[in-house]
């Protein structure tokens, strides 16, 4: 049972991954596009989200430049500035049209 479940104070990771899942549902992104932008495969991705293998700060601040925030909003310690929909994704579109390209933005933020 998770800290939270048990009216205590939700630990980081439960705050991290819920930040995460909240906008990715928000903005219509699947397992696949984190999986894709943290170069791993979507059962990991899953895996993360569900927060069973916690997302490491490098992938934190990945995922911040992703929705070009600060990786304190995701932490829950600020919320400026508010997540935006990644570059390139469009909600409601059906799979397989979405112009979002997780390996190229990440290359453009980061570099290779």
């Amino acid at each position: 049972m998770s800290l939270a479940a048990s009216g205590a104070e939700p630990t980081l990771r439960e705050t991290v991954t819920a930040e995460v899942r909240a906008n990715m549902a928000r903005f219509g992104l699947k397992q696949k596009d984190l999986a894709d932008l943290l170069q791993i495969n979507q059962s990991q991705a899953s895996k993360k989200l569900r927060g069973v293998t916690p997302l490491t700060l490098d992938e934190i601040e990945v995922i911040a430049a992703w929705f070009s925030t600060s990786p304190a909003v995701l932490m829950g310690y600020a919320t400026e500035p508010r997540p935006k929909m990644p570059n390139g994704a469009r909600i409601g579109t059906p799979p397989g049209t979405r112009t979002l390209n997780p390996l190229m933005m990440r290359e453009q933020l980061f570099g290779s």
